[in-house]
């Protein structure tokens, strides 16, 4: 399939019926222009304009039409080649990435699309994808409400996964000194990592785990209160969220982990001491798939320096080791975060790489981190 899909750069873009392929504006006739723009050493900002344009275009909310793929095939080729852009395509890939993880929970491992693979008989005549020849704009209003919903964006959303799949160790493997494409080259590396069929081992809601002197159990909404009142500033500051204060966030949070967790995708626990049942903190494995999982944890105030970190983090480790097939472990932590590097480094985790991420709706600031993993060294 991968050998396929590469095949693909050899498509004459001129030959593109675009007049009949659809985008968001319309009828995709805008394409060929924007496509000349970056061919032809056009200026950087008609460059980025004629990206930008074309991102949106080809994306609208998360939804993909068949005038995706075949863009998208172009601009992962072209993106080898413009280095001056480098941020602004793999933004787009983000973008793109982003729409395949919005629809990912209606096709998540599922065989609707057997045996489809992208290809160029998709914009030759009699293909299902090809509108008709245009008459008007109010036939083509009548066409979109008409067409059959698997044509017109369940099998864009599958083909543009395969395109990114196909290439993703080339994204991964992108050169760049500037630490917030880093950021982005994480990002998009994590949902593909996700979105691949695989095989995955669901967690039962009632799971529980001892470690010397603690319990780890599920979350659920009986610990509501517990976050509410130990999920501090001080204790959120390194944390991927700030401090929660409203009940419908942390309630949505538990809802969702407990979803997540029934798919084997996430496991999110409580960690109270073994003999009061006193909250401690809590800690969770996230993003799993076969490539790997990601850890994080936290721990109350009056609870820390207590050698609770140590006792977390391993069982973490050893859960993954069971309950998981991914290949190694990685945790993502802020560079001023000392305490937890420290912890990551006496378990002999390896610094790979450091990286930026964006401020967020739930962490209003730009974070300086850094990737360490550990492998599992599975048989």
């Amino acid at each position: 399939m991968i050998q396929s899909i590469r095949e693909l750069t050899q498509i004459d873009y001129k030959e593109v019926p675009w007049g009949r392929l659809m985008h968001f504006n319309g009828r995709a006739v805008d394409i060929p222009a924007l496509l000349y723009i970056l061919e032809n050493d056009g200026k950087d900002h008609d460059k980025r304009m004629a990206l930008i344009t074309i991102a949106n275009a080809i994306e609208n909310k998360g939804g993909l039409t068949i005038a995706s793929p075949i863009v998208l095939i172009y601009l992962i080729k072209n993106f080898e080649l413009d280095t001056t852009n480098t941020s602004l395509y793999l933004r787009i890939f983000l973008k793109m990435a982003k729409a395949l993880a919005l629809q990912w929970e209606l096709f998540m491992d599922s065989d609707l699309f057997k045996n489809k693979v992208f290809s160029k008989s998709y914009w030759q005549e009699d293909s299902p994808y090809l509108w008709p020849e245009f008459e008007s704009e109010q036939i083509d209003q009548l066409l979109w409400g008409e067409r059959s919903c698997i044509v017109t964006f369940d099998d864009p959303w599958f083909y543009t996964k395969q395109i990114l799949l196909s290439y993703q160790k080339d994204i991964e493997k992108t050169f760049t000194q500037d630490l917030m494409d880093k950021g982005l080259i994480y990002e998009i590396s994590t949902i593909l990592n996700m979105i691949k069929d695989q095989v995955r081992h669901p967690f039962s809601l009632d799971f529980k785990w001892s470690t010397k002197d603690l319990i780890l159990h599920s979350i659920d909404s009986t610990h509501l209160n517990d976050y509410w009142t130990n999920l501090t500033p001080s204790v959120a500051k390194y944390l991927s969220f700030d401090s929660m204060k409203d009940d419908r966030i942390l309630k949505e949070f538990i809802r969702i982990s407990n979803i997540e967790q029934q798919r084997g995708t996430c496991l999110v626990l409580v960690a109270l001491d073994a003999v009061t049942n006193q909250f401690i903190g809590s800690c969770g494995i996230h993003d799993i798939n076969k490539e790997n999982a990601e850890l994080g944890l936290w721990i109350k105030e009056s609870a820390q320096g207590k050698g609770y970190g140590s006792q977390i983090l391993e069982a973490l480790i050893e859960i993954c080791h069971k309950h998981t097939d991914s290949k190694s472990v990685i945790y993502c932590l802020e560079a001023e975060n000392t305490p937890s590097i420290a912890l990551c480094q006496k378990f002999d985790f390896k610094s790979r790489y450091d990286f930026i991420i964006e401020p967020t709706i739930l962490k209003n600031k730009i974070r300086h981190m850094k990737y360490f993993s550990l492998d599992l060294h599975r048989n």
